[in-house]
């Protein structure tokens, strides 16, 4: 029995639907309950026609026999949530949304999982279920039992997942977006192993058979449990009840806002069911995604950016390719991780990242995996005027903007003008500014919102500029380092001091042949119970006359107090005075990395 003055949430059920409606409306309902439009939300359904799910991470091509799925009628989509693929045919899905700084919600992940997993376990229990969640002992650490198996979601369980005597019965996986969190779960009615197989690759017949045993000693389901059949009807009461117990919460009957509708048709037209959306892939590595390649002319090299289109990484990215002759492909990813390990592993031959801002200071982000970086160099920089616009709808009147949407430090960097002009505008940070104009874009006519963000993501939505430079300082630069793997650094040769022609002095400093000054950067640790290590190490570029233009460290994280130097200087690592100074702090230090030398960028000035 709930409690009368418990809180009150929304129980959807939409029945059977395609899958493409099915993810557009859970995002959907996340956007709508992050900007609180809409209560905490459960949603249970199932998929007409029945479908197979991919985790937002898997590589389609790679994983999924198309023709296969065709000759099961079953469709194909991609979820926003991770984890791997499902096929929704027996199986009631459910969709956990809810704020994410949520008082029943714990901040973590694993502890979230949790905390959703104890209603499933208590409907389970209502059916004569006995299910437990998979927990690691002291000594274990979480892990994914099936890692690297096949493709399948109940391969294997994960921690925090549940079971029955051992064999997965749930598949659940979260993503976190807009301010808010969304749950996708799979709990099995029944188990088709043959139908899920034949919408998998395999690489022979051999390991096909192979995975097919393996997996159904691992994976079970409601009927193989319980030895009756359970209905859709009788699954979701169960879990209804068992949810409003575990939380302490009531679960009432709603039904989709015209809001939610609305913009569940967008994203199923625009996203869900468009190719550019199932076709993307995962980079392996870090696992962090990317689109699939686009197509590209012969010769022409793949250069990585932060995405979405509209960013400020993507102008950097033109700004630097504009003098370059060779042409190049631009390709989109979403996060610093995923960008760097596709550069590493080779599906990029070079990349765009941020590296330092003249109010927030250096992306530590960016240090930290340059430090990691497995055979990186840079061989260019570019720094960009940061010019944040206030961008709405065509004929959206400001006086009655109700929200601004942008990236946490566009806000922060726009914060007198938002006092001063739209003081009662909710401010929702998203993941970049292109994102903001996109979810503008989207926003129904009735509720009024504007971005913050570039004419690029302007001229992309077709949104209009309101209010231009509104940021707090005028002077903001955003300095970007572009990078590629040591193996293959083709246009780090076109400038390098090595092919330029004439003898040097020993002291010169070497200038390219647009007299731009090289900079060299190195990050290194020093040597651990040395007085005055840092400043031995600095006094070696001071007795050679080199001028360093910027030192900071970064936590080794190694032990308490162990720290990595950044530290950047005008020449390039041929010069003589730069090659004697680094062979002299080489053996002074315990961590030492050349990071590379590169033409340095102008400082672009205010017209």
């Amino acid at each position: 029995m709930v409690d009368q003055m418990s809180e009150k949430w929304r129980w959807l059920d939409t029945g059977e639907r395609p899958g493409a409606w099915n993810m557009a409306v859970d995002e959907a309902i996340m956007a709508q309950v992050a900007n609180g439009l809409a209560p905490p939300t459960i949603r249970v359904y199932g998929w007409n026609p029945p479908a197979l799910s991919l985790g937002y991470f898997q590589n389609r091509n790679r994983e999924v026999d198309l023709a296969g799925c065709g000759r099961k009628g079953f469709d194909c989509v991609r979820r926003p949530t991770g984890g791997r693929a499902v096929v929704h045919d027996r199986e009631v899905t459910y969709a956990f949304i809810v704020p994410e700084n949520h008082p029943l919600l714990p901040a973590g992940v694993i502890a979230s999982y949790q905390v959703i997993t104890r209603g499933i376990l208590e409907g389970l229990r209502n059916l004569g279920v006995d299910a437990v969640m998979a927990t690691p002992s002291r000594k274990e650490q979480p892990r994914d039992f099936g890692a690297g198996t096949t493709a399948a979601c109940f391969d294997a369980p994960s921690w925090y997942e549940v079971t029955v005597s051992g064999k997965k019965l749930v598949g659940s996986a979260q993503v976190r977006r807009y301010g808010a969190v969304l749950q996708h779960g799979s709990i099995l009615l029944d188990l088709s192993v043959e139908d899920l197989f034949a919408v998998l690759k395999f690489r022979s017949p051999e390991l096909r058979a192979r995975a097919e045993r393996l997996f159904t000693e691992k994976a079970t389901s409601l009927l193989a449990v319980l030895g009756r059949a359970v209905s859709p009807v009788e699954l979701k009461a169960a879990l209804r009840e068992g949810w409003s117990k575990a939380l302490g919460i009531e679960l009432a009957d709603g039904r989709l806002s015209q809001g939610e509708l609305e913009k569940a048709a967008q994203l199923e037209r625009e996203k869900y069911a468009s190719e550019d959306w199932n076709g993307q892939h995962a980079h392996s590595g870090r696992g962090e995604e990317t689109r699939q390649d686009p197509p590209r002319p012969p010769g022409a090299l793949t250069f990585g950016f932060l995405g979405p289109r509209g960013t400020f990484s993507e102008q950097a990215a033109l700004s630097y390719l504009q003098e370059r002759r060779v042409e190049r492909v631009l390709v989109p990813y979403s996060s610093l991780p995923g960008l760097i390990s596709a550069l590493e592993e080779g599906s990029l031959h070079e990349a765009v990242v941020p590296a330092e801002n003249s109010i927030e200071g250096s992306l530590n982000l960016t240090l930290d995996l340059l430090a990691q970086g497995n055979g990186l160099t840079i061989i260019g920089e570019e720094v960009i005027p940061v010019d944040h616009h206030l961008l709405i709808r065509p004929g959206t009147d400001i006086s009655r903007i109700v929200a601004v949407y942008s990236h946490p430090q566009a806000l922060a960097q726009c914060r007198k003008y938002l006092k001063s002009f739209l003081p009662g505008a909710r401010e929702i940070a998203t993941g970049s500014t292109a994102e903001a104009a996109e979810l503008v874009f989207g926003e129904p006519p009735d509720r009024p919102s504007a971005a913050i963000g570039t004419v690029q993501a302007a001229q992309l939505r077709g949104l209009e500029i309101a209010a231009r430079e509104i940021q707090d300082v005028l002077d903001n630069f955003t300095r970007f380092l572009v990078l590629a793997r040591e193996s293959s650094r083709q246009d780090a040769r076109e400038s390098s001091p090595e092919d330029q022609k004439g003898p040097r002095a020993a002291g010169e400093i070497t200038r390219g042949a647009d007299e731009r000054r090289f900079k060299t950067s190195v990050v290194f640790s020093t040597l651990t119970d040395r007085p005055g290590g840092l400043y031995e190490i600095l006094g070696e570029f001071a007795n050679r006359g080199l001028n360093l233009t910027r030192i900071e460290s970064r936590p080794a994280r190694r032990m308490l107090g162990e720290y990595l130097f950044f530290l950047d200087l005008i020449g390039h690592a041929n010069d003589p005075p730069v090659r004697e100074a680094l062979a002299a702090i080489r053996p002074r230090t315990s961590f030492f990395r050349n990071l590379g030398s590169y033409p340095e960028a102008a400082l672009p000035g205010r017209v």
